[in-house]
């Protein structure tokens, strides 16, 4: 994990009050708006090679020519909402999978969906594999989200079929939505769960807007069907055993796209209302500062921690029930966590507990907007930084924060 933006901030399961981490992106204004097509884009950087020679008596270029426009004829029926003219796009005997897709589609608050045609080659008589890029905007982002994809494309020049890397939202099961006033949440769930996390974003989103002193950020929330589909949209997949990580979700070599949040839908149903706004108040942080530089992990993630419980009414010894049940078994920790104790299963949760409890201590002794200034001077000098930004800020040094911190981690615990 670096930090923030191209951070991957994330939640293990089981953790005692789940420490916030898994939601994430911003809204602005959500207001409706007519969807546009995407008219012929550049190649962007790093996709796939020019348009390969084909089979057949058809040139390359002509094929070429003709693939571009059954793909100009799909965007144009996905944005006039016209299910004959998707239709009049496909193969008979592969249908309903790309009906299905169209029906999705129109499910999911799009402002553009198109695909661009980036490489061609034969996969049997006068048959094609189709690569393209395939551009979408979710109503109130800033830039379009990227996905590859292999369009099987027949003699007729019919679609036979389709699979995207990574897999992209509308691959969600009965995929619905719900919009906020800086929120949108994605998923296979009913209409009022969905209704209620938007709500609860939003208010996460206003929340640290305040405490940042930033317009409350844009939360975009996708709720994989489960955790495994969750991990196949992340280029490199997603480890095992988290509950969310926030994330862009382009392939590499691709420019970078909004960032989302991916949670797993079993872990939002069945923690507490506390809980989930501690959850989304932490992803919300890390969205408001995704612009500033890296900071060492024990500082970046116990504010957003600390942001994020703040408001959520749960106790501090809720909070960090996991680090206590730890230092009762094992003993107080001699540091602060390190950055890799957030990548390891085995110490995970006393890392994020270990750090909000650090930060709250922190913000205890000498208030929010002091620590704010630190983590703003730590990420603009670097996460070397440290002593010197607690020295200039606080007025303290990291033995003395450390020091105060293994006492009152032992004093919880009763050690």
């Amino acid at each position: 994990m670096v930090a923030l933006l191209a951070q991957v901030g994330h939640l293990p399961r089981g953790r005692s009050v789940l420490l916030g981490i898994a939601l994430v992106g911003a809204l602005a204004q959500l207001g409706p708006s007519a969807p546009t097509v995407t008219a012929t884009l550049p190649v962007p950087s790093g996709a796939p090679a020019p348009i390969a020679g084909t089979a057949g008596a058809d040139s390359p270029s002509e094929v070429g020519a003709a693939v571009d426009a059954l793909l100009e004829r799909r965007a144009v029926a996905w944005q006039g909402a016209d299910p004959r003219a998707w239709r009049s796009t496909l193969d008979e005997g592969a249908a309903d999978g790309q009906v299905k897709l169209f029906q999705a589609l129109r499910r999911l608050p799009l402002e553009a969906w198109s695909e661009e045609l980036t490489a061609l080659e034969p996969s049997g008589p006068a048959s094609w594999r189709a690569s393209v890029v395939v551009r979408y905007r979710l109503a109130g982002d800033d830039a379009d989200a990227l996905v590859r994809g292999v369009l099987d494309v027949t003699p007729e020049l019919r679609v036979g079929g389709a699979a995207y890397t990574p897999v992209p939202p509308w691959e969600i099961d009965d995929v619905a939505s719900a919009t906020g006033g800086h929120s949108i949440v994605v998923g296979g769930a009913d209409a009022e769960p969905l209704r209620q996390y938007a709500a609860e974003l939003d208010g996460a989103a206003r929340s640290i807007g305040l405490l940042v002193d930033v317009a409350a950020p844009r939360l975009v929330l996708i709720l994989a069907s489960d955790w495994q589909q969750a991990g196949r949209m992340v280029p490199g997949g997603a480890r095992a055993g988290l509950a969310a990580l926030t994330t862009p979700l382009e392939p590499s070599g691709m420019p970078a796209g909004p960032v989302r949040v991916l949670a797993d839908p079993d872990v939002l149903a069945t923690v507490d209302a506390a809980t989930r706004v501690a959850l989304l108040g932490h992803e919300a942080f890390h969205v408001a500062t995704r612009a500033m530089g890296p900071v060492p992990l024990w500082l970046s993630e116990g504010l957003a921690d600390y942001a994020g419980y703040r408001e959520a009414g749960v106790p501090v010894e809720t909070a960090v029930a996991g680090l206590v049940r730890h230092v009762r078994s094992d003993g107080p920790p001699v540091a602060l966590p390190c950055d890799d104790a957030f990548a390891d299963p085995a110490s995970v949760t006393e890392a994020y507990e270990g750090a909000h409890l650090a930060v709250r201590l922190l913000a205890a002794a000498h208030g929010d907007q002091k620590v704010l200034e630190l983590y703003r001077r730590v990420a603009q000098d670097g996460p070397r930084s440290v002593d010197r930004a607690l020295e200039d800020v606080l007025g303290t040094d990291l033995a003395t924060v450390t020091s105060r911190w293994r006492a009152e981690v032992a004093a919880l615990a009763g050690y």
